[in-house]
């Protein structure tokens, strides 16, 4: 009777088994892929903003040089 009883736990724990692992794999696999995008969320805001103030920059580079340009050629007429 034991062998029987035991046979039938064993019978249902490998039926169950298959049907469980994928979602545990799944939930896992879904919390890294979740952690990995936040990551590279992470790191394209930080090259993003860098890009945005060296545009800033490069913009006020660009602006000063401008108007030294135009004081030079004031200067140079008067």
């Amino acid at each position: 009777m034991n062998k029987s009883c035991f046979a039938l736990q064993k019978r249902l724990f490998y039926n169950a088994k298959p049907t469980l692992l994928p979602c545990k794999r799944a939930a896992f696999g879904m919390r890294k892929h979740s952690f990995h995008n936040a990551l590279i969320d992470s790191e394209l805001y930080d090259v993003c903003t860098s890009e945005k103030y060296l545009h800033f920059i490069s913009r006020f580079d660009l602006l000063s040089k401008l108007l030294a340009s135009i004081e030079t050629l004031l200067f140079t007429k008067s």
